[in-house]
């Protein structure tokens, strides 16, 4: 008798399909993975321009609370005080010049007894023929802009005057 023919054995690789299948499941992988990436990095960059925004906006009215009161005052009054220079901006806001230029004092409102009004009439010759009209407390609306608009951030001082 002689030897028994042994099996044929198969090649034990992948078939071309099955490679195919495999990159283009890794393929999606890694795409879904850089999309992941690219909405968190948007998402950290609109919060950084955010608290950006509002860490100059607190220190701007910091500023404009630190001085004294301004009798029939108007934005003009406290928008110098609000945009003194300091330490306190951010390196990307640019030169000093464009870093005070990203705030602004947006209106200065007075209690009527009733509700800080905004007359759109307003003056400070007005102001002054009725000052019983006014009581001497003040709100200051200041905002800072970070660049390229990104984020505004508004806060409200309240000042009162000398009775």
């Amino acid at each position: 008798m002689g030897a028994t023919p042994r099996p044929a054995h198969r090649d034990l690789g992948f078939s071309l399909i099955e490679v195919l299948i495999a990159v283009v499941i890794l393929g999606l992988g890694v795409t879904a993975l850089l999309g992941a990436f690219g909405v968190a990095y948007s998402g950290s960059h609109s919060f950084r321009n955010q608290s950006d925004a509002k860490t100059v906006a607190i220190s701007a009215a910091e500023r404009v609370q630190s001085i004294a009161y301004v009798d029939c005052a108007t934005a003009a009054d406290y928008l110098s005080t609000a945009r003194l220079v300091g330490s306190e901006y951010p390196s990307d806001w640019g030169t000093q010049a464009e870093a005070q230029a990203r705030i602004t004092v947006r209106a200065v409102r007075y209690w009527d007894g009733a509700r800080f009004a905004e007359n759109a009439t307003y003056s400070r010759s007005t102001c002054q023929a009725n000052t019983s009209t006014y009581l001497k407390l003040q709100q200051i609306v200041i905002a800072a802009t970070s660049p390229g608009d990104r984020a505004t951030e508004i806060i409200a001082v309240v000042k009162r005057g000398p009775t």
